[in-house]
This record gives structure tokens, sequence and C-alpha cells, in this order.
């Protein structure tokens, strides 16, 4: 298998695994089970790239089928993930957000 988690996430063009709706979902399971807090909650935030949206909506429903509650921030700067989660007390987030300015990443 393939190295998905690099220094700062999974890396990939969206729509292509491992960037795809059952794979994330199966993200989203794992790492439900993996990391929990008192609460069981996990913070989503996101850029605003199209494909952000159903990456959110496929990872928050893996995380909910695994028990876990989802706060989705929606399109937030990185640093207000950082500030949310030292608010509300959490340990877990993800944030989507594109890392390249390709034209094709501008594009997918």
């Amino acid at each position: 298998m393939k190295k998905l988690f690099g220094t700062d996430g999974i890396r990939g063009i969206a729509g292509k695994y491992p960037l795809e709706p059952d794979f994330i979902k199966k993200i989203g399971r794992a790492a439900a089970a993996i990391i929990s807090d008192s609460n069981n909650e996990f913070i989503l935030g996101s850029d605003s790239r199209e494909s952000s949206s159903w990456i959110s909506k496929a990872l928050s429903e893996g995380l909910t089928s695994a028990g876990a509650n989802v706060f989705d921030c929606g399109v937030v700067p990185t640093p207000a993930v950082s500030y949310i989660i030292s608010e509300r007390g959490h340990r877990a987030a993800v944030l989507f957000r594109a890392v390249a300015t390709t034209q094709r990443s501008l594009t997918e």
C-alpha cells in the first residue's frame, strides 16, 4: 500500500484515490475509532474549492457512522481551525485546503 499520510496530511487530486468519496469515508471511520475526546467531536474546516464540500460530506459521513460528532466550520482560514480547537477543548480537526496552484489543480 502506498504511503497516504505525509507531514501535512493526505495529498492528491480530488476525485482520485486516495481523495475519492468511498475512501474518504473509510478514513473518517478509522479516525473516529482511533481519535476521540470527551464529547467525541471532530472539527472540520475548508477552503473555497468546489471539491471541499463533497470531501467534507464524505468525511462527515464516515465520522458519524462510527459514532463521532462533527462541528463543520465551513470555509475558514487555517488559523481559525486552530483557534476553534483550543476554544472548544478538542484534539481532533481536519482542514481541507489546496496546496498547489498548477492549472490542473485549479480546475479539479
